[in-house]
């Protein structure tokens, strides 16, 4: 990014539903989206250097390298091979010898190598594994050779990203509060006009609630990716966004305990600014995914430790943590951080298979 700052939907390669907050010196990736701002960008990495051309490269090495039990089988087979054709060899000579007829010889020493040649040793496992590379294609898992699976069965901890990965994906309204007497619409009405235009997964959630209702004329806006937007509605001030928005631009917070109260119940909490004060509080609630709980008990059960991180505060996190049956969490992790993360088990000694995350993070 050569000027400028946008959330971009980088989906359909990382698998993050929600958006992410890019700025100046920021990359990004050809065929995702900008979903918010406005972006000056200098290409690259064209043709082969691009990141589809990276991925079928990658499927094709994957499918190359031997993993550890293909290289053993390999060199048990380099030494048993010539043992049998040298026993094959021994067993012709010796017929001929006795006075038997050459193709009785010859017959004899064939049988020996049909017997006794290694075919099985040296072709069952990458049949296995091009099988299984295979297979994990096909359930759209890049798996990146045979050594992946053999590591697999070593496995103690599995980390889970919160977003898209755990919970839905699909953010929506469960809660407004009015925390200045005008009305849980009137709330939504106000956050609803200046998100209006916004793309990002929260926006289009009260864009989404508030449908069918008149909203309020937009003069002016200013987008803060990632954080919320500023504008004028009829001429008057409105602000809509997170609390870290509101701690930056310096305005004075009102209705904490409620915000906190929300938060505890693992809700994303939205303020609304309005006309010189804060006038509510909208509560989004991303719920988690059918079987997700299902899933860290069987992992649990194997005898992994099962680990959630995302880039919500403290006390969502631990709602959402609590609610999955998940003991340890780590929030306020943003996605360039979640590689040290993994990073760290691992120094720890830990084998580690992380669920959610891009592509585009080395994790090995």
């Amino acid at each position: 990014i050569v000027s400028g700052r946008a959330t971009v939907d980088e989906s359909m390669v990382t698998g993050e539903s929600i958006p992410l907050e890019k700025k100046e010196g920021d990359s990004v990736i050809g065929g995702t989206i900008n979903r918010t701002g406005l972006i000056t960008i200098r290409a690259t990495k064209v043709g082969k250097d691009s990141f589809i051309s990276q991925i079928v490269r990658f499927v094709e090495e994957a499918q190359a390298r031997k993993a550890p039990i293909q290289r053993f089988a390999d060199r048990i087979a380099s030494r048993f091979v010539p043992a049998v054709v040298g026993t094959a060899l021994i067993t012709f000579i010796a017929w001929t010898l006795l006075g038997k007829p050459v193709n009785f010889s010859l017959m004899m020493a064939v049988s020996v190598l049909v017997i006794a040649c290694p075919c099985a040793l040296g072709l069952a496992t990458p049949t296995a594994i091009m099988v299984g590379l295979g297979k994990g294609a096909e359930m759209g898992i890049l798996i990146k050779g045979g050594e992946v699976l053999e590591k697999v069965r070593q496995l103690t901890t599995v980390v889970f990203d919160k977003t898209g990965t755990l919970t839905q994906g699909r953010p929506r309204v469960v809660k407004i509060v009015d925390l200045a007497g005008v009305g849980e619409e009137e709330v939504l009405k106000v956050a609803a006009s200046l998100e209006k235009g916004s793309e990002h997964p929260v926006a289009k959630a009260i864009v989404e609630r508030a449908e069918g209702k008149e909203l309020y004329r937009l003069d002016e806006l200013e987008e803060f990716p990632g954080e919320g937007v500023i504008g004028k509605l009829l001429g008057r001030q409105a602000i809509v966004g997170s609390r870290g928005l509101f701690d930056r631009l310096g305005v004075n917070l009102r209705g904490y305990e409620t915000i906190k109260r929300l938060e505890e119940d693992g809700m994303t909490t939205v303020v609304t600014f309005y006309d010189g004060r804060v006038i509510g509080v909208i509560g989004i609630f991303d719920e988690p995914k059918p079987g997700a709980a299902d899933v860290v008990n069987q992992l649990k059960g194997m005898g992994l430790k099962v680990i959630m991180l995302t880039g919500d505060n403290e006390r969502v996190a631990k709602a959402v943590a609590r609610s999955l049956g998940i003991e340890r969490f780590l929030a306020n992790i943003r996605p360039h951080e979640k590689a040290g993360v993994i990073a760290k088990l691992q120094a720890e000694g830990e084998i580690v298979a992380m669920v959610g995350m891009a592509l585009t993070t080395p994790l090995h």
